[in-house]
């Protein structure tokens, strides 16, 4: 029941932050876990919080945290978001 309240609260924050791209590209690769070197180096997505996508979208908590950070996510952040998930999605559906 607490993860449910946690993710009701990001979702909340995410929504009231939707159009402040500075602030989401800021905030939402902490919530997937990624580093703060990555978005120097030009990764905002790190693979392996990507990995970690497949668990958390079987918690209905989780998947509609994700559906939130899709929806308000800067249109960069998203199309890298979108890539990285489907091509680890497609990757590990041939093994």
């Amino acid at each position: 029941m607490r993860r449910l309240r946690f993710a009701f609260l990001w979702q909340t924050a995410l929504k009231l932050l939707a159009g402040d791209e500075q602030e989401l590209l800021r905030v939402i690769p902490v919530l997937l876990s990624s580093r703060e070197e990555n978005d120097a180096e030009g990764k905002l997505v790190e693979i392996t919080a990507v990995n970690g996508f497949s668990d958390l979208l079987k918690d209905t908590a989780y998947s509609y945290l994700m559906d939130v950070i899709l929806e308000v996510a800067p249109e960069t952040l998203y199309d890298k978001l979108f890539m990285k998930i489907f091509s680890v999605a497609v990757l590990l559906s041939k093994h």
